[in-house]
């Protein structure tokens, strides 16, 4: 957010043009921005969610012992 806002008021100091499409580019930056900010949280959340439910389930354990020796 501290980004976005910097990036958000900082001004060219043109014309008013000028100005106005500055701000819609800016505006679309910021965007997508925060959507691939967004994004890459949703999906470590959703990895870290995976991997909670995943343990311990119908796994061996990894210090169990061979039963059948190898042919």
């Amino acid at each position: 957010s501290v980004l976005t806002g910097l990036f958000l008021h900082w001004t060219p100091g043109h014309g008013l043009r000028a100005e106005t499409l500055n701000l819609v580019l800016r505006l679309l930056v910021v965007i997508a921005w925060n959507a691939a900010a967004l994004a890459l949280f949703l999906q470590s959340a959703a990895a870290a969610v995976l991997r909670l439910q995943s343990e311990g389930a119908d796994t061996p354990e990894l210090s169990q012992s061979r039963t059948m020796a190898r042919p």
